[in-house]
């Protein structure tokens, strides 16, 4: 084999590689669902029949600064959690066993009780009801800032 042509297949065998391994760890962090949602009389409806597949179900709205988590636990109970990080506002991402705020850090557990700082105080809680099969996720005013 000539040098040329050995060096040709060994970089095609280390670019084969490198796609299928950035593949493998892509997938294996695959992001929650999310459901694109409207606020309306600052009410977010969310069918039930969102949570056939998966537990948690990260809810967006193009008025929300922030995103909301709506987690439904083992009883049937759904929890939703303003994604607003208590130490400086900003964007906290779920990581399936609870969420990180990605400026400083802080991390949370699924209730939203802060497991490691600079945030001191936990998550905002969103009231929750259930009518006509959609949980309706309750906003403040200042929940839409």
């Amino acid at each position: 084999m000539e040098r040329r042509e050995f060096l040709k297949n060994s970089c095609s065998l280390c670019i084969a590689l490198g796609a299928g391994v950035a593949g493998l760890s892509l997938t294996s962090c695959a992001p929650f669902p999310v459901y694109q949602a409207n606020v309306v009389r600052n009410d977010v409806a969310i069918p039930l029949t969102a949570f056939t597949q998966s537990a948690l179900q990260i809810i967006r709205a193009p008025t929300l600064m922030y995103d909301i988590a709506l987690h439904r636990n083992g009883s049937g109970i759904y929890k939703a959690l303003l994604l607003r990080c208590t130490h400086a506002d900003s964007q906290v991402d779920s990581t399936g066993q609870g969420y990180v705020c990605v400026l400083h850090g802080s991390k949370f557990d699924m209730d939203g009780v802060v497991t490691q700082g600079p945030a001191q105080t936990p998550l905002e809680h969103l009231t929750t009801d259930i009518l006509d099969e959609h949980i309706i996720i309750h906003l403040r005013e200042r929940d839409l800032q």
